[in-house]
């Protein structure tokens, strides 16, 4: 990739904006995920601006795309030399609560307590998180923006095999069976080589992890409770457990799901999509549809439909996980006091919203009032789609709270527990009990 690495002089050269004059109070550092679009770019640029202007504050940004970022931070982190403020789309999956855990952070509670009647109330449970040398909760960052799965079809496909929107269930199994047996019969009936659902089955990337973890919402398996300690091995959690997994295996051995599905990689659903060689797909983001956002490609987009998972089991709404995307101060910074004044700054109303809309519709607001702009008010369906679904019950991921979760979701454990069934031939019984001993190894380590 190609690294953005530039003092604010070449950031507002590089956008075509005016590089601020020298400070009296100094530099700070920012490390800053690069924007998936060039209108996230220019909204960050607009905010660094008009942050020196008020300020008088020099800014030197740093912008990394895809992993680079918290390679680097995690790497400048070890070393002692952290930027003063930090943010990475995959943060919360891959180090913040460690970081935390660690005492690496800043307690960032003056930022954002005074937002807690515009914070979605997820987005501010997710940045309560423990310390571990005061074993203390509080908050160690400020959220940014969130996203969840969605479920993603194509329209055309659908009404090609005689069905509308309509006939979709809302019933958890009658859901599946639906697009498994009825939409995908169909289909082939007429001629199509073609698959009812894009299932990731395999233990390379985030996908399977993400999708399994509504599937154990669906049969009501807590694994955590309030205070991080594992509960998944209790009697009702656990035959939740034993549910998901054979609900989940059933659908890749059923034929429902390409074979290669064991082994797809992050995006390899999305390409499956793009390429009609599945109807349905469940995905994390409105990256599938936001593929085809230019003018160019109106139709496409049209014809991609972004629609609620069905109801849990026991036919209440299904309780989603939100990744709530944050920003840090870290504590060894050598200008963290200008770090939370840039975070404060970015929390107001006219900065964080312009950003958060720049990504058009990819990421959901964190805040209340971010779905009050135009983007957020207007007929889109697929953005429709996403406000519906944050109507419904939201959760932390359970990293959250516990930090040593990131390691099972590291080493692939619910990934490797449906490959033990699929390939190895064990029991869901089976498969559910190490699974479950596995993680107890992580979850209660020192």
């Amino acid at each position: 990739m190609r690294q953005n690495v530039l003092a604010v002089g070449g950031l507002a050269l590089a956008l075509g904006l005016s590089p601020a004059l020298a400070s009296a109070e100094g530099t700070m550092t920012i490390w800053w995920a690069k924007g998936f679009y060039e209108s996230e770019d220019n909204a960050f640029a607009k905010v660094i601006e008009d942050f020196e202007a008020e300020t008088g504050i020099d800014v030197e940004v740093s912008l990394f795309g895809g992993e680079d970022g918290l390679i680097k931070a995690i790497s400048a982190v070890e070393a002692g030399r952290p930027p003063d403020v930090g943010y990475g789309h995959t943060y919360d999956f891959r180090a913040l609560n460690l970081w935390a855990y660690q005492d690496e952070l800043d307690p960032v509670s003056d930022i954002v307590e005074p937002l807690e009647e515009r914070l979605q109330t997820v987005a501010y449970e997710a940045v309560h998180v423990r310390n571990g040398t005061t074993d203390e909760v509080d908050i160690y960052a400020v959220p940014i923006a969130q996203s969840s799965i969605h479920i993603f079809y194509w329209k055309d496909l659908l009404e090609e095999a005689g069905f509308t929107p309509e006939d979709i269930p809302n019933e958890w199994t009658a859901f599946w069976n639906f697009w498994c047996t009825d939409v995908q019969a169909s289909l082939r009936d007429k001629g199509h080589r073609i698959y009812g659902v894009g299932l990731p089955v395999s233990t390379a990337g985030s996908d399977t992890y993400d999708i399994f973890m509504e599937f154990l919402s669906a049969h009501q398996a807590k694994i955590l409770d309030a205070d991080g300690n594992l509960v998944l091995g209790e009697p009702e959690n656990r035959e939740g457990l034993i549910a998901a997994l054979k609900d989940y295996v059933a659908l890749y051995e059923s034929g429902c799901t390409p074979a290669s599905a064991l082994t797809w990689a992050n995006g390899d659903n999305n390409t499956a999509f793009h390429n009609k060689t599945t109807v349905m797909t469940p995905n994390a983001t409105l990256s599938i549809p936001a593929k085809y956002f230019g003018e160019e490609s109106r139709d496409t987009y049209d014809a991609i439909a972004t629609s609620l998972f069905p109801n849990a089991v026991d036919g209440s709404p299904l309780a989603y996980r939100s990744a709530v995307k944050t920003a840090v101060v870290f504590k060894n910074a050598e200008n963290k006091e200008a770090g939370h004044r840039f975070l404060e700054f970015l929390m107001r109303p006219e900065n964080i919203n312009p950003l958060v809309d720049g990504a058009l519709g990819r990421w959901f607001p964190a805040t209340t009032d971010g779905l009050e702009t135009e983007l957020w008010q207007g007929d889109d369906p697929n953005r429709a789609a996403l406000k519906a679904q944050y109507a419904n019950p939201m959760e932390p991921h359970p990293f959250v709270r516990n930090y040593r979760m990131m390691r099972v979701n590291a080493e692939a454990l619910w990934g490797r527990a449906l490959h033990s069934i699929i390939q190895d031939g064990a029991s869901a019984e089976e498969a559910a009990d190490k699974l479950v001993q596995r993680i107890s190894e992580y979850v209660n380590a020192d």
